[in-house]
């Protein structure tokens, strides 16, 4: 096991705080944090975010408009209305789904 001392804190070195460096420990970023938790914790977590990235999904494709001869002559009110109601269409259907 090797240690090392911690220079990563606060942009200053800190002579007091040692961190032994274990292979199979995650190592400390700014960037992440570890979660410990239960399998179910995990599967509902993967489920709402499944769910969040598909209903995010929607809405973007529901702001997108082809150039074709229905859409060309749509001013900018038009298709906020229309992606608006087609985004309402989708979770009108997604709630027939669920229940």
């Amino acid at each position: 096991m090797e240690i090392s001392k911690d220079t990563k804190s606060n942009g200053k070195k800190n002579d007091n705080c040692y961190i032994f460096k274990v292979p199979y420990l995650p190592t400390k970023d700014q960037d992440s944090l570890v979660f410990y938790g239960t399998q179910k914790f995990y599967v509902f977590l993967r489920f709402f975010y499944t769910l969040y990235e598909r209903v995010l999904k929607a809405w973007e494709l529901c702001q997108e408009f082809e150039v074709n001869e229905k859409t060309k002559n749509l001013t900018s009110e038009d298709k906020k209305n229309l992606a608006e109601e087609r985004y309402n269409a989708f979770k009108l259907m997604l709630v027939h789904l669920l229940t």
